[in-house]
């Protein structure tokens, strides 16, 4: 995104403020519907039932014809104009006929599943996803020290903290939830989540989840908690072996030839957090911009 920057002027400082007032010129021109929530810029919004709520809400807009669950996408073709998109359902093998397919499958399935008609698509079982687990651990507030910031009746005031490797703690950082947004912990608790693992900690992968719970509940007693307040209540432990897609030397060369090859196949979009950056944001603003182009696509295709 810095290096995006110089698009816009002839440094960063100047580049930022060409964009600032480009963003503004955007809002002005297409303002928000009035029936969404307000909300002020660089504001944390989430969803009181996770971030599930969005796929959620689609599928019972667009409905179960329209929508459909445990398929999972095997191979694809050309059929002429069309494109032939084969899945594993509960019911047995299917085919869809379709004017557009847009993929967003992680790079170890698009990989598989594209090669064929994108050859550019089989590097992408290259850019490396390291494992990282996820740990939501609660914890009563008398248990916390005296942190930077707190206040009475509130010892976590704050989006979280992160840590560096040389503090020697394993975990990766812990987002307060409960200081975050309301209603995630009940009265005399707070909410922690907590990442650990990534590339420079590969090791997590052979762990068993009790492990993985043990470590991150010493590193939140190391810089939270009291050292004599007993273990959190755990929560929820989740485990990805394959997470976040990194960004390594040759990224941008993969995407350069798969956009190229892609091109090559009309009504074909591939797309993913390895393609526009893995933020929620990012991801959703992909999906609009993508939708775009399929619409597109579709008033001209025969």
């Amino acid at each position: 995104r810095l290096e995006g920057l110089g698009d816009f002027g002839p440094g960063l400082v100047s580049g930022a403020i060409n964009r600032f007032k480009e963003l503004a010129k955007e809002k002005k021109d297409n303002p928000a519907d009035p029936a969404w929530r307000t909300y002020k810029g660089g504001q944390l919004g989430s969803f009181r039932k996770g971030l599930q709520t969005l796929p959620n809400a689609v599928a019972k807009e667009l409905g179960p014809d329209r929508v459909k669950t445990s398929w999972s996408l095997t191979k694809l073709a050309r059929d002429g104009s069309h494109l032939l998109a084969t899945f594993d359902t509960p019911e047995g093998p299917k085919t869809v006929r379709a004017k557009t397919v847009s993929v967003t499958a992680p790079t170890r399935v698009a990989a598989k599943v594209c090669a064929d008609l994108v050859p550019a698509a089989a590097a992408l079982e290259k850019i490396y996803a390291p494992p990282v687990a996820s740990v939501t651990m609660a914890y009563r507030r008398e248990c916390f020290k005296e942190l930077p910031g707190a206040q009475p009746g509130k010892p976590l005031v704050g989006f979280g903290h992160l840590l560096p490797r040389r503090m020697g703690v394993r975990s990766l950082g812990t987002i307060w939830s409960s200081s975050l947004f309301p209603n995630r912990a009940p009265e005399g608790w707070e909410l922690l989540l907590t990442y650990i693992g990534g590339a420079r900690d590969r090791g997590i992968a052979e762990m068993t989840e009790e492990e993985i719970v043990k470590q991150v509940d010493a590193d939140n007693h190391k810089i939270l908690l009291k050292p004599n307040a007993p273990m959190g209540k755990l929560l929820g432990c989740r485990v990805w072996q394959t997470a976040i897609p990194q960004y390594c030397r040759g990224h941008l060369d993969i995407l350069a030839a798969l956009e190229k090859d892609e091109a090559k196949v009309p009504g074909l979009y591939l797309g993913g957090n390895y393609r526009t950056g893995v933020a929620f944001g990012d991801c959703v603003q992909f999906g609009f911009d993508e939708a775009k182009k399929m619409a597109t696509y579709l008033a001209t295709a025969k």
